[in-house]
């Protein structure tokens, strides 16, 4: 008799669990949709910092949810993080109103312990502590203990390039830590993270030599927590990180953990080849699987390569010899420039000026300008050299304005040549026995970007560049100009020829207004920096700003330009 109520017992159970399994399969028909926007959401846009793209996201997953396409769970842990994010734009009332949603439709849902920060857990406690007010069947989550002291940390002010970090994090004895997470962005790179090991009292390890392979701050904070998971304390937070200036030469004593001496210093790239002792093993692969997020093809699995900033299926292209990133390597892009120039002259319009130091003078319309001529004559009056005008203060002014197309050509990892071609508009009137505006821009050119892998990884890209070529900036400012003799009601007459009554070519008043224009260039040198965003890791916004020198006639140009780029 036992045994058969045993039987039935076990029959009656295994018949519930198979209809609670179909239950759940119907009513959670979304759940890998919805579960993939989330984690795709938080461990890019999250991470990256892009907290406005990450909100738009993760409500994208909750409507792929709806009002019962999600399981609690799911749609819960959806709710945390999109608290989270709430928080991290300064809105901790609306990411405090969003936990209470989370808690109530799944009690025992928790904030991410690598995305928690003492703002975070301070809105989700407040909203735990609402939830579970009300008739709502939450489940309470208990708040670890700590010991008396605290939780200490020197942040690392310096350190060498090529060398790794050492991070030390003093625990005082009895705290019930069970992990300590550092998360930490190279300069130019994206967040990363790094698990301390437990060492005698405290916890330690050092940031990897390839994340410091260039000057520039390091950004990292700290995160601890108990042997749950949850979060006991943070040091610095993602708005708020420690800096380590990574630099070629310290000020200081090297950084080191306790009782250790300091790390040594890392081969740099290009000292170290495949296989020698200290360096890299040829080939060598991460361990991240298919759909993984990563920067560079050497983070994944074999067989598979880094594609878009996610590990994805092909064959890695070896050409180049030198690097494992796979990355395009031809780019092209459109982009639209503004000069400004500085000018500054006395005499602009005087007759040397104008036909020997680029200046070029016109006569305008309207009040103040020439009753005689059409308005955009060229000026041949002999005005009076200063005093009265017929001078530019200084400064920059609006030039012309560029419109160009780029080739760029990947040559080294961090090395790009190329060049760009378009045209100009703007460009000033074409004075008497002068030469017209020359419209077209060629330019060849050579960048540098900074960072590991600059062409793989997705967020921001530094860059230098130099470069050189035709092109010609006109720039126009309006002058007052006085004639030296004295007109006549008639106006000032210039001939041709003196001895000819009949040779007037032109009549000019006592005073009026003129535009003079600066015809700088046909030819330049330049130098700048500049920053591509990238959307993806073939395509990206790009800003930037050039310092030109023009020749044969010299005049400065500062031009800041924004475009639009994409690899193949």
């Amino acid at each position: 008799m036992f045994r058969r109520f045993r039987l039935a017992a076990l029959t009656s159970a295994t018949v519930f669990a198979l209809g609670a399994v179909s239950i759940t399969a119907v009513a959670a028909p979304k759940d890998a949709a919805a579960k993939k926007i989330d984690q795709d959401t938080m461990n890019n846009d999250f991470v990256m910092a892009d907290f406005r793209k990450a909100e738009a996201n993760l409500k994208k997953a909750l409507d792929t949810c709806g009002d019962s396409g999600c399981s609690p769970a799911v749609k819960a842990q959806i709710l945390v993080n999109l608290g989270i994010v709430q928080s991290s734009l300064g809105n901790d009332t609306e990411a405090e109103e969003t936990f209470v949603q989370a808690i109530r439709l799944h009690g025992a849902v928790v904030p991410d312990a690598d995305f928690v920060t003492p703002e975070i857990q301070k809105a989700f406690d407040a909203a735990k502590a609402r939830a579970s007010s009300g008739d709502t069947g939450s489940v309470t989550v208990d708040v670890p203990p700590t010991s008396d002291g605290e939780v200490g940390h020197e942040p690392v002010s310096e350190q060498m390039v090529n060398t790794p970090v050492p991070i030390w994090v003093s625990v005082p004895e009895g705290m019930p830590v069970g992990k300590i997470i550092v998360r930490y962005k190279p300069f130019g790179g994206s967040w990363k993270k790094l698990n301390l090991t437990k060492k005698r009292n405290g916890w330690g390890g050092n940031i990897d030599c390839n994340d410091v392979t260039t000057t520039g701050a390091l950004k990292y904070y700290i995160s601890v927590l108990d042997n749950a998971g949850d979060p006991i304390t943070s040091l610095g937070s993602l708005n708020k990180p420690f800096e380590t200036k990574i630099k070629n030469q310290l000020d200081g004593d090297p950084p080191r953990l306790p009782n250790e001496p300091p790390p040594a210093r890392c081969a740099a790239k290009e000292d170290c080849p495949p296989g020698l002792p200290g360096c890299p093993a040829v080939g060598a692969r991460g361990d991240k699987g298919w759909g993984s997020s990563c920067e560079a093809t050497r983070e994944c699995k074999e067989g598979l390569i880094c594609l878009n900033g996610m590990c994805e299926e092909g064959e890695e292209d070896t050409s180049s010899g030198g690097s494992s990133a796979n990355y395009a390597k031809n780019w092209v892009g459109l982009f639209v420039s503004m000069d400004l120039a500085y000018v500054t002259g006395d005499d602009v319009c005087g007759r040397d000026s104008q036909a020997n130091k680029g200046y070029a003078c016109f006569t305008t319309g309207g009040d103040g300008g020439n009753p005689y001529e059409d308005a955009g004559t060229h000026y041949h009056g002999e005005p009076i050299p200063s005093g009265n005008g017929n001078a530019i203060a200084g400064g920059l002014a609006p030039a012309t304005i560029r419109f160009m197309a780029s080739f760029d050509r990947v040559i080294l990892d961090n090395i790009m040549v190329g060049g760009r071609a378009g045209f100009a508009i703007r460009g000033g009137p074409q004075p008497d026995g002068g030469k017209a505006f020359l419209p077209l821009h060629l330019e060849a050119r050579g960048s540098y970007w900074f960072g590991q892998d600059p062409f793989s990884r997705v967020g921001f890209r530094p860059y230098a560049f130099l470069g050189g070529g035709m092109a010609q900036v006109d720039t126009k400012v309006d002058v007052s100009v006085r004639e030296a003799q004295t007109c006549p009601a008639t106006g000032c007459t210039v001939s041709s020829d003196p001895k000819d009554p009949n040779s007037v070519i032109q009549r000019n008043p006592q005073t009026q207004k003129v535009e003079a224009w600066r015809k700088a260039g046909q030819g330049f040198v330049g130098l700048g920096g500049g920053v591509m965003y990238a959307l993806s890791a073939n395509s990206g916004v790009v800003g930037e700003l050039k310092i030109a020198y023009m020749l044969p006639t010299p005049n400065i140009v500062i031009a800041p330009t924004i475009g639009y780029a994409m690899g193949f």
